[in-house]
């Protein structure tokens, strides 16, 4: 039976060996997860009409939501590589919520089960201890836990289908259009609108013309 697992990795790039202690197998796997995936809209106002205009702002990264439960009633052998007791399995697990390496940030985890795989960071994690021996030692821990993805820029341009990063692009501003949204849509990250008005000569930011055509140069990413 596949198990499933969850691994820690010191980067987004998730290449190369887990980091030490960072290894999961579920004991009993989960009954049910939840992949949810949004977007964001604004509301702007249309004139002479009691309606807004919903306008997309910017799509959300990937949330997964999934509970699996650590066991060590002796039903299952620990799985290689796991601590014996469920108390200390819950302790490394959380353990993932804290920063480690020369980063200095959590790791990066990778989930994996049944064909799936999710890669992003752990946003928050509980344990439910729900079976106890006649010492109130923990013998089964349910594991309740939600994770963020995390793409890379260069795989978010590549799954988005836009043009590679290495040469310049366009964008056509339409009414409503604000350069600190262009910036977020272009790069990820409204930080960059001043090297997009220094890169187009804007003397005023907060004036963009309708048809105006602006260069979305590459940026060097700090």
């Amino acid at each position: 039976m596949v198990k499933l697992t969850i691994e820690g990795y010191p980067d987004s790039g998730f290449s190369g060996s887990p980091l030490k202690d960072t290894t999961f197998v579920a004991d009993f796997n989960p009954t049910d997860y939840t992949w949810t995936r949004s977007n964001d809209y604004v509301a702007t106002p249309t004139p002479h009409t009691s309606r807004p205009k919903t306008k997309y702002d910017h799509g959300n990264n990937d949330q997964l939501k999934i509970a699996f439960m650590f066991d060590g009633t002796g039903v299952n052998d620990a799985p290689e590589g796991m601590p014996k007791t469920v108390l200390e399995r819950v302790e490394r697990f959380l353990g993932l919520l804290r920063f480690r390496g020369r980063q200095h940030i959590p790791p990066h985890c990778k989930v994996m089960w049944g064909g799936f795989t999710f890669q992003g960071v752990l946003k928050s994690a509980s344990a439910n201890f729900v079976l106890f021996d006649k010492q109130g030692v923990p013998l089964r821990a349910k594991i309740s836990a939600e994770f963020e993805q995390v793409v890379s820029r260069k795989a978010r341009i590549a799954e988005e289908k836009k043009s590679s990063p290495d040469v310049d692009r366009v964008w056509v501003v339409q009414a409503g259009d604000r350069l600190d949204r262009i910036a977020f849509e272009s790069y990820g990250h409204v930080a960059y609108w001043r090297q997009l008005a220094f890169a187009n000569g804007l003397a005023n930011p907060r004036s963009l013309e309708p048809g105006r055509v602006l260069s979305l140069p590459l940026l060097e990413l700090v």
